[in-house]
């Protein structure tokens, strides 16, 4: 299995698994569980972030200098972390202690498995990538629903997704270390990126990341403190639906096309690597815009198959207005992050900043004009707000990232063709036919004529890819 195809089965797994105990909690329930895991990964991106895209663009076979370094950074970034969470905790709600002790278990144990993930994924270790995914979706799908469903509580769900990234990451490590010395320590050693190297590459990524799940979080606690957890569950869930569908095809297209980049650049020169980033940014924004206007026109008769009683009706609406701001966040982190990674120049990006405060002018101003409420006037404002937040960082990370080059017209056209080739079905089968059949009728004719046109048109070069060999081990 490839590292594509695993992380997309990992992904996919890790997508049902919120839909699953958001109906064996429910909303109050899963309010509360959403908010500890957010604040996990709200510190595990400030914490142990910048590791895991160092270790992505600089490891390789044989950098056993690089290893060790990496692992001693991880340990002082935990204690950078330990740190973060004893400032924070003062100003945390003490009626449910344990969650926010989760959440930093959360961020650690996921930061390690991460960073080992990446080591793996450097070396193009195709079947032990798998196998690590592997062993965290088996733990995950099997524990955390099992404690929600006999616990009932946050605390019970969040305590067993934190036992799951602990198991593991012990095996994902034990599994590299025993890859990496007998079989590479051999070969030739290679001078070790220094930390501030590191640092100065990821950081400002790490940063524009770091407001952009901020927003993500602002937008869930500004739900509970106004309207209670049980609002905060019912927009969670629409969020982490949308976040994880496109984070999860965003992400298998880059564990696939960035390192075509990387090896491009490597063999042939920073010219060739731009030339296959412009490919890369084609591809990511010919699928996901059609995820995204498929997803707006079949969801109202998806929602009865996907959520319990008690999140239908906002649920579908809230995904509708949410998905143009995730759409535009996904095209940020795989369409045009990608070029300052490669040319490692994210260190003079001045846009980071600027897209920060575009993007906290932005959704402060609209959160505070529409607050969240139970009808659709709350979630509009929500869902203008993130729209207008993206879109203002992409407007200036395009703008100032080297070596960007926006779509040409003639990819455009062709995208065009490909898109009307997809709705055209869909908006047919759903004008005639409503409920959970005729959805799921849309969305396989949606995907077809998306498929058969980008084929026919040669949409981003689809006819002249050729998969990626295996890598037997």
């Amino acid at each position: 299995m490839g590292m594509s195809a695993a992380f997309v089965l990992s992904a996919l797994v890790q997508f049902l698994l919120g839909l699953v105990v958001a109906w064996l909690l429910g909303p109050a329930e899963f309010g509360a569980y959403a908010l500890a895991v957010a604040a996990g990964i709200l510190l595990q991106t400030l914490a142990f972030e910048w590791l895991r895209l160092a270790a992505t663009r600089f490891f390789h076979a044989g950098a056993a200098g690089l290893r060790r370094r990496l692992v001693l950074a991880f340990l002082a970034s935990v204690a950078v972390a330990l740190l973060v969470a004893a400032m924070g905790w003062r100003f945390l709600p003490s009626a449910r202690p344990v969650l926010p002790a989760v959440a930093v278990g959360l961020a650690i144990a996921a930061g390690f498995l991460d960073l080992v993930a990446a080591m793996l994924r450097a070396r193009f270790r195709e079947a032990d990538y798998a196998r690590v995914l592997l062993v965290r979706n088996a733990l995950g799908i099997t524990l955390v629903p099992l404690a929600a469903g006999l616990g009932g509580t946050a605390e019970a769900a969040a305590s067993a997704l934190f036992a799951s990234l602990v198991v593991a990451a012990g095996a994902a490590w034990r599994l590299e270390a025993a890859r990496f010395q007998p079989e590479e320590a051999g070969e030739p050693a290679s001078a070790p990126p220094s930390l501030f190297a590191m640092a100065g590459y990821s950081g400002p990524v790490v940063v524009t990341n770091l407001f952009y799940l901020a927003l993500f979080f602002g937008v869930r606690s500004w739900a509970a403190m106004t309207g209670g957890l049980a609002l905060a569950g019912q927009i969670s869930l629409a969020l982490d639906f949308v976040l994880k569908l496109f984070t999860t095809f965003g992400s298998a297209l880059d564990l696939w096309l960035f390192q075509r980049a990387v090896q491009a650049n490597r063999d042939s020169g920073p010219d060739a690597g731009e030339e296959q980033l412009n490919r890369n940014q084609e591809m990511v924004l010919s699928f996901l815009l059609a995820m995204a206007l498929g997803l707006v026109l079949v969801i109202d008769g998806l929602e009865v198959l996907l959520v319990r009683p008690d999140f239908r009706g906002f649920f579908a609406e809230a995904v509708m207005l949410l998905t143009p701001g995730i759409f535009l966040y996904a095209l940020i982190q795989y369409a045009v992050h990608p070029y300052a990674q490669l040319a490692q120049r994210t260190i003079v990006l001045p846009v980071t900043a600027l897209a920060v405060v575009a993007c906290a002018g932005a959704g402060a101003g609209v959160l505070a004009w529409l607050p969240p409420g139970t009808g659709g006037q709350g979630i509009a404002g929500i869902g203008i707000a993130l729209a207008a937040s993206m879109a203002a960082g992409l407007l200036l990370l395009a703008a100032r990232s080297p070596g960007y080059q926006a779509p040409s017209p003639r990819f455009l056209g062709k995208l065009a063709v490909a898109i009307l080739a997809m709705v055209l079905p869909v908006a047919t089968i759903r004008q005639w036919e409503s409920g959970v059949l005729a959805a799921l009728a849309a969305i396989a004719l949606g995907a077809a004529g998306f498929g058969l046109a980008a084929w026919l048109v040669d949409l981003a070069g689809l006819r002249q890819i050729r998969l990626p060999r295996r890598n037997v081990s």
